[in-house]
């Protein structure tokens, strides 16, 4: 049967007549032109048989050349055991789940956080009581930041936390790399405990092994220390009582806290000594 028989002039001059008009193009495509009382419009449908039923599908194309070509690709399907009818219903279908996707796709990306912006939620939630925030957040800033802070939470591995470390190890700065890996497992577990991300990815990394053991820092001076202390202090503009809680401290190895409460009674200087300022916290008061 010969195919795209319909002349382009006579298709631009198909008329609307009191009955519906099924135009052969060949190949199974037919031109439909409705009745005036239906409004006349122009369509194309497709015939085919498929599993022994007879079928036909309304064609999407606007204009004879789209139709032929929509017919020659359905006429590709049914070699291919393909059911038109059943694919076009499927596409539609596809189109709806990629959108959802892609909506759901939208939706994550615009609930990513940023390590930047999970910092700035753990530094105004869990630090702000904390006495040394300023310290913290200078680390931060300074060396923390500037590698991850661009990176979204849930992308960070431990390779982006060990290169923040090697970069201040480098710097021979291996206590400050202890510091800022523990206060960065601290961040991520925050970002855990309220379901930002899954897993922490500080989790598996040791801070002995990145960084440095941790050891005891010598708090005691030195003689030639103390007697440089004595000549620089008088010139460091400090009041009196300071001056003098410094010298009580260092001789009595008394804490800031009990000399920030003491009075007069607790001091006993004929012996030397200095007595807990509220011994009813303590089994008993204790000489210093």
């Amino acid at each position: 049967m010969a195919i795209n028989r319909i002349k382009p002039l006579t298709f631009k001059h198909l008329k609307p007549t009191e009955k519906e008009q099924l135009i052969p193009d060949g190949g199974n495509l037919y031109v439909r032109v409705r009745p005036i009382k239906q409004g006349g419009s122009i369509s194309f449908r497709f015939f085919y048989r498929f599993e022994g039923k007879q079928k036909w599908l309304t064609l999407k194309a606007n204009d004879l050349p789209a139709a032929r070509a929509e017919r020659n690709a359905c006429t590709q399907m049914l070699k291919e055991g393909i059911d038109p009818n059943l694919e076009a219903k499927l596409k539609i279908e596809r189109a709806k789940q990629q959108q959802l996707e892609e909506r759901d796709a939208l939706t994550k990306l615009a609930a990513r956080v940023t390590v930047r912006d999970l910092f700035v939620r753990w530094r105004d939630t869990d630090l702000l009581k904390r006495k040394d925030v300023k310290e913290i957040i200078r680390m931060f800033e300074k060396d923390v930041l500037p590698v991850l802070g661009g990176l979204f939470v849930e992308d960070v591995r431990k390779g982006h936390i060990t290169q923040v470390t090697d970069l201040l190890k480098q710097r021979d700065a291996v206590h400050s790399a202890r510091n800022i890996l523990k206060l960065t497992r601290q961040m991520f577990r925050f970002a855990v405990d309220r379901d930002i991300i899954e897993f922490d990815p500080t989790a598996s990394l040791s801070v002995v092994r990145l960084t440095t053991a941790p050891t005891e820092r010598d708090r005691t001076l030195s003689e030639v220390e103390i007697r440089a202390l004595a000549r620089q202090i008088p010139d460091a503009g400090l009041l009196k009582s300071t001056e003098c809680a410094v010298w009580i401290a260092l001789s009595t190895m008394c804490r800031i806290g009990e000399l920030s409460k003491a009075h007069r009674g607790v001091a006993i200087f004929a012996k030397a000594c200095f007595g807990s300022p509220n011994p009813s916290k303590r089994q008993k008061s204790r000489d210093r």
